[in-house]
């Protein structure tokens, strides 16, 4: 559960694109990382990253952009979680 947040928090700050995120997601998993931590660090660099949140940021109010990232890292650690609990 532990390993699911720390992918999701620092999968969010990372720059992903989703043309990577699949031969990324595939290396890590052969490399041992479990999948539900490997699927939450993908949605949350796919969801937001650095430049996506300054570009938001840019056309958002703070408080806004707060909801955004907490948005996408809720979705990250519940993926992941949902995901580690199917398979």
């Amino acid at each position: 559960m532990l390993s699911i947040i720390i992918s999701a928090v620092i999968g969010v700050p990372v720059y992903l694109r989703i043309e990577m995120a699949v031969p990324l997601l595939k290396v890590l998993i052969v490399k041992g990382m479990g999948i539900g931590p490997a699927i939450a660090l993908i949605i949350g660099g796919t969801g937001a990253s650095l430049p996506e949140i300054a570009l938001v940021s840019s056309v958002l109010k703070p408080k806004a952009v707060i909801a955004f990232v907490s948005i996408v890292l809720t979705t990250a650690i519940l993926g992941g979680i949902l995901i580690q609990s199917i398979l």
